[in-house]
């Protein structure tokens, strides 16, 4: 019996000292690192607007779909890796040039996620556009 009041004395003085280090820790320490956290400030607050992303796809003329949309930070970045793909002789955008279309969908706006959608798809350019006549 005697071995339970003492574990039982034990336990009740290290919660007490444990409750004891909280309390003063939050006394203390709280107000301390509130100074050390806090953030610079910006010297221009307002910040600067986030050009959107774009949201392009390629649409299959003779089947008549889309491919799955990809992402660009402008329209002509897009046109370039476009024109990249048309340009490829082993890929279909290059064997079928006149079958393919690049689109503007969307743009992605990252600071809030919104999707503003164009009321119809743009079309940027063609494969065939890039083919050169000898």
């Amino acid at each position: 019996m005697k071995e339970k009041s003492v574990r039982n004395n034990t336990q009740t003085t290290t919660l007490k000292n444990a409750w004891r280090f909280v309390k003063n820790a939050t006394k203390y320490d709280v107000k301390n690192s509130n100074e050390d956290t806090k953030m610079e400030q910006p010297q221009n607050p307002q910040t600067p607007a986030v050009k959107p992303l774009t949201v392009c796809s390629v649409k299959d003329q003779k089947v008549g779909v889309y491919f799955q949309p990809f992402f660009a930070r402008t329209k002509a970045e897009a046109m370039r890796t476009f024109q990249d793909l048309a340009t490829e002789p082993e890929h279909m955008f290059a064997k079928h040039p006149e079958d393919f279309v690049l689109f503007l969908l969307s743009e992605w706006n990252e600071d809030n996620g919104y999707f503003d959608n164009m009321p119809t798809p743009i079309a940027l350019c063609r494969g065939s556009d890039f083919i050169k006549l000898d």
